[in-house]
């Protein structure tokens, strides 16, 4: 292009720019670079100006996502705390069963250990009824040798038998009826 084509068109860049001063010949160079050096800066000024919108489109697309992801961060932490309450309050239950069935437990042997004492006082004191009972039966028989020496008087077999216990329970099973160890047959 010929100076006087550039210096036309460099005239016209400058007044769509907003320039309406005269512009010398002898400038046209200087211009005409700095012309362009303002043109590429306005370029890279939009350039960034696009740039800076579309980081600005990406803050709030991550920045409601960041709030999706917020509430249902807080969402699941109000069901994890809710979780634990519920843990907490079945291991409260749970421990509580525990204690009560110990409770029980304990009730249950001290009971047996009772049945159990309670068994031996009874087997001791049949133990002492039987041999009182037979002392007895000793004395009547020997005073019944005493007052028939002859042996008028019959005696009966005696139906006594030990007492038995049940084997489960522990508790004694009443004998059979016993019949009468000694009759006195002789008034008849």
């Amino acid at each position: 292009m010929s100076i006087a084509g550039n210096f036309s068109q460099l005239q016209r860049q400058l007044y769509l720019l907003g320039y309406s001063q005269q512009l010398p010949e002898e400038g046209v160079p200087l211009v005409s670079t700095l012309l362009k050096d303002m043109q590429a800066s306005l370029d890279r000024v939009k350039e960034l100006e696009d740039a800076n919108l579309k980081l600005e489109r990406e803050e709030r697309t991550s920045r409601a996502g960041s709030e999706k992801y917020k509430s249902e961060l807080h969402a699941l932490r109000t069901e994890n705390n809710s979780m634990r309450t519920e843990v907490l309050n079945y291991t409260r239950e749970l421990d509580a069963l525990r204690r009560d069935a110990r409770g029980e437990a304990y009730k249950t042997a001290k009971a047996q250990d009772d049945l159990k004492l309670e068994n031996m006082r009874i087997r001791a004191e049949h133990a002492e009824t039987r041999r009182r009972l037979d002392e007895c039966q000793k004395r009547l028989e020997a005073r019944i040798s005493e007052q028939d020496p002859g042996g008028r008087i019959p005696q009966i077999v005696t139906n006594r038998q030990p007492l038995a216990f049940a084997r489960n329970t522990g508790a004694p099973v009443s004998p059979q009826p016993a019949i009468v160890d000694l009759v006195d047959l002789s008034s008849r």
